[in-house]
């Protein structure tokens, strides 16, 4: 998925998240449906909008589902429409990055419900079970939801409950932020494409990346003798360089980031200006 300019240039502490979360009739989003649901809309730390209900449908809750959730065929009785429930969603997600602890299994059956109503999926989405599996690697014994709350003590604890489970993965998201800014991460972006970097191998050098601009330079890779091993230039500095830390299929790469113990830079205003520089330093 490509990522929209104004989301790559967010910070952040600026970016709006939408954490979800819902319980369902089972693991098929085409014939299973959601009973309830549980979103937190977060910017900076502060809770936006949430919304916490059930929802009334016409497939039976299993017995197992119920002693799992606590959830009944009873407690759906009164509850809003799918309908209206989703277009409460649409509303309060559509302008924000959406977040789940496994979110591709609350997204197939949002996006299932969407299909149904006549609205896209079009969010970018951060899965914070796959941050969770890059930057606590090691620390704890599984990455399940509960695990994670309780080894980190979260303010809110998972219960099998949409609303508590998307409070918890709220204050995981923020950890997890927060971990993630030793690696450089201040931006958006750069959050979305940790999961294709490899930490356990190039992980302490990413947070030379941190102080660099999102604007157009040259860039010198430093041996540890302070030698320039490598001279680039590009219209946005951080991600460019950031960009070696990914999969990267160039054989030279990994070589040459092993060799790497410092990242500096000159920014420019403009790419002209960059170019020149850069024929001028090699």
């Amino acid at each position: 998925m490509q990522l929209s300019l104004e989301l790559e240039l967010s910070l952040l502490a600026n970016t709006t998240f939408s954490v979800i979360d819902f319980e369902t009739t089972g693991t098929d989003p085409q014939l299973d449906r959601i009973t309830e649901v549980g979103v937190v809309k977060v910017r900076g730390g502060e809770i936006l909008q949430t919304i916490s209900c059930f929802v009334k449908q016409q497939r039976k809750i299993p017995p197992a589902i119920t002693g799992l959730t606590g959830i009944t065929n009873e407690m759906l009785t009164f509850a809003p429409s799918e309908e209206s429930v989703v277009e409460a969603i649409h509303g309060v997600t559509e302008d924000s990055v959406i977040v789940g602890h496994n979110v591709s299994f609350d997204l197939g059956f949002l996006k299932a419900a969407y299909e149904r109503v006549g609205y896209e999926l079009k969010n970018t989405r951060i899965d914070t079970l796959a941050l969770a599996r890059k930057l606590l690697s090691g620390e704890v014994p599984d990455f399940k939801l509960a695990t994670l709350s309780h080894y980190l003590r979260l303010d809110h604890q998972p219960r099998h409950r949409a609303f508590d489970d998307a409070l918890a993965t709220v204050d995981l998201l923020h950890v997890l932020i927060e971990r993630a800014g030793t690696y450089g991460c201040t931006h958006i972006d750069e959050l979305y494409r940790l999961s294709k970097i490899d930490l356990a191998s190039v992980g302490s050098k990413l947070g030379m990346s941190t102080k660099l601009p999102h604007r157009p330079g040259v860039y010198f890779f430093k041996d540890s003798d302070g030698k320039v091993i490598y001279i680039g230039k590009s219209t946005d500095l951080k991600a460019r360089v950031r960009s070696y830390f990914h999969s990267d299929s160039r054989h030279k790469t990994p070589k040459m980031l092993k060799q790497v113990a410092a990242i500096e830079a000159i920014s420019f205003k403009t790419e002209t200006e960059a170019a020149v520089a850069e024929v001028r330093l090699i």
